[in-house]
């Protein structure tokens, strides 16, 4: 098992990645003490395998991102409370996985975005796979076809993953079993609007999958019902 400290990326760390490096140079970032500082919680958080193997050199698309959410959660056993730090996902993304990610979301004709290696948690390429994958685990493991079904369009996932009242798997899951494969991005944020306003008076977050689906199939009826979307599925506004 490879041992490595867990770190966080510095100011200086971060406007090192330019566009130099999103195009490969340096493949990673170095070990700088300058670019990355340890976690506050060394003792705790001294160890993880940091390798997915993903076979071959070939790109990544989005028919890949289960597969890769599933191995980086099963080599990534650490805690939420450090998950929900963006520079410790920064850091990672630049200085460890970098070639998986330029495999993933290198253009043909540009560099990857740069949001993918040190955005927001919904942006960077890391952290939204292993969020998706921690939201949809529970006692018999991650759910692959939750997984799979919160993975299927950008704006789904961004959107779910963004809503605190879905940080509960049983929730989660209810409402990926309620709407189903439509992946209408109005639609879904309107079900996402009607739940968290719901979620006010309701206590959705203590709700089984079985009790959040029906009460999820009650709002999507309700919002479809209504008509004015459109059918095709897209994948919601460009960002």
């Amino acid at each position: 098992m490879t041992r490595v400290r867990l770190m966080r990326l510095t100011n200086q760390g971060l406007a090192a990645v330019d566009a130099a490096f999103l195009d490969g140079t340096p493949q990673r970032l170095p070990d700088d003490p300058s670019f990355a500082v340890p976690l506050r919680e060394p003792g705790i958080l001294s160890r993880a395998n940091v390798s997915v193997d993903v076979p071959g050199d070939h790109r990544l698309g989005p028919e890949d991102d289960a597969r890769v959410a599933v191995l980086l959660h099963r080599t990534l056993p650490i805690r939420r409370a450090i998950a929900t730090d963006d520079r410790f996902w920064a850091w990672l993304a630049v200085c460890e996985y970098a070639p998986l990610l330029r495999r993933r979301w290198r253009g043909t004709e540009r560099s990857p975005n740069r949001q993918r290696f040190v955005g927001k948690l919904t942006d960077n390429g890391l952290s939204r796979l292993w969020w998706a994958a921690e939201l949809t685990a529970g006692a018999d493991g991650i759910d692959e076809a939750s997984l799979a079904a919160l993975l299927s369009s950008q704006y789904r996932t961004d959107r779910l993953l963004s809503m605190a009242t879905l940080r509960h798997a049983p929730v989660l899951k209810g409402l990926l079993d309620a709407i189903g494969d439509d992946t209408r991005w109005q639609v879904l944020n309107a079900v996402c609007q009607r739940v968290g306003v719901l979620s006010t008076t309701y206590a959705v977050p203590a709700m089984t999958r079985p009790e959040a689906r029906a009460f999820v199939s009650r709002v999507y009826e309700g919002v479809v019902s209504e008509g004015g979307f459109a059918r095709a599925s897209d994948d919601g506004p460009t960002r």
